[in-house]
């Protein structure tokens, strides 16, 4: 049985009708009673997104793929930086130690020496519109921990916070001092003078405390 032009054109409205509800999933009992088919075929023809399209403009995948590409950013750039390699800020021989101590924000660390022999501290700090070493401390640390002779010292720094004072502005870390005969730990802190010219000023002793028991 052939079908002439009519009957092909009405299989072809019925096919659309067919895909249009297919799509949108439309129930019969949702459509106008009196609507014809004719006047449902009127309606603008709506292709459902494919799931290409889904994939490349769903808001989760476009996170994802940020994410994967920061890590991946972020792994290169740590491999390949340069690391600094880290710095010890004391060290000590059988006769004296030194130790280097930050005094304040953009300015050079100052470095303290002690003398195992004499029990005597001294530190500087570099000045840098001067050139020279214009600011110096003080201390003996000998007859704080009275000890005479075969003291045994061992020094670091370390951040300090303390209260300012006329005589110039605290600086940022302070100086620990341990002795082994006597069995206590004392530490110092130093002012920063604003002045350009060299003075030396003596070390403030700020605490101490044993470190060995019954003593």
């Amino acid at each position: 049985m052939k079908l002439g032009d009519a009957g092909k054109a009405e299989l072809d409205y019925e096919s659309r009708a067919i895909r249009i509800f297919e799509i949108h999933r439309f129930s019969w009992s949702w459509l106008p009673s009196r609507m014809s088919l004719r006047t449902l075929l009127a309606f603008p023809r709506i292709e459902a997104p494919s799931k290409e399209c889904n994939m490349q403009t769903h808001p989760l995948n476009n996170r994802f793929a940020l994410l994967i590409c920061g890590l991946v950013m972020g792994l290169g750039v740590s491999f390949y930086w340069p690391h600094e390699p880290l710095k010890a800020d004391a060290t000590s021989l059988e006769k004296f130690s030194l130790c280097t101590a930050p005094t304040q924000l953009n300015q050079s660390d100052a470095i303290f020496v002690l003398d195992s022999v004499t029990g005597r501290l001294v530190g500087a700090a570099h000045n840098m519109q001067t050139g020279t070493f214009n600011q110096v401390w003080t201390r003996s640390v000998a007859a704080d921990f009275g000890v005479v002779e075969n003291a045994q010292y061992l020094m670091t720094s370390g951040f300090l916070r303390t209260q300012g004072s006329q005589n110039g502005t605290p600086a940022t870390s302070g100086i620990y001092v341990a002795e082994l005969t006597s069995g206590k730990v004392a530490l110092y802190g130093f002012l920063m003078n604003n002045r350009n010219q060299a003075s030396a000023t003596e070390m403030v002793p700020v605490a101490t405390f044993p470190f060995r028991d019954g003593k």
